[in-house]
């Protein structure tokens, strides 16, 4: 009786070594399974948005409404209180940079940094106090908002090889 029981206990061991695995594996009664892609990830926004949008332009820019006077981000009204601008003009060996210090203030700030018209070599890198540069893409403006109430320099530079006619931008807003 004991060798029976034992025979069959082996038995049932066979049985379970060979169907066990291919029970538990992604294979199905039809053959292996085709793996499925995975599901999207949302992928992030290059630093600064750009989820912003002109509500009224300058009277008199001659560069259309590159900066707006008031803006719309995602409803929260910003009206620009301050601004610089240059227009890069081909300097051998120079660098295309525009700094603006950003005075002390009580209310939120925003700042509007980029750089319109460049070329096809640009690489545009803000650096917003003493935070690490950022780049940012070329031929548009983006927005970020100001830590602190304290002054802050805001610096914006094509590091690549500037277009001329190439504007760069810094523009201050605060809400409304």
């Amino acid at each position: 009786m004991r060798a029976l029981a034992a025979v069959g206990a082996s038995v049932v061991a066979v049985l379970a070594t060979l169907t066990l695995p291919h029970a538990l594996s992604a294979q199905g009664r039809g053959g292996p399974t085709v793996p499925q892609p995975p599901n999207p990830v949302h992928t992030p926004d290059a630093p600064g948005t750009r989820t912003w949008q002109q509500l009224e332009c300058p009277r008199h820019a001659n560069d259309g409404c590159a900066a707006p006077t008031r803006i719309d981000h995602a409803g929260l009204m910003l009206r620009s209180v301050d601004g610089r601008r240059v227009v890069w003009r081909d300097e051998p060996g120079a660098v295309a940079s525009l700094q603006m210090t950003v005075p002390r203030s009580k209310a939120t700030r925003w700042v509007l940094v980029g750089a319109r018209y460049t070329g096809g070599a640009a690489h545009l890198v803000v650096m917003i106090g003493q935070q690490y540069p950022v780049s940012i893409p070329p031929d548009r403006l983006s927005l970020f908002a100001l830590r602190g109430h304290g002054p802050v320099t805001v610096k914006v530079a094509d590091l690549g090889k500037p277009f001329g006619g190439e504007v760069l931008r810094i523009e201050e807003y605060v809400e409304r």
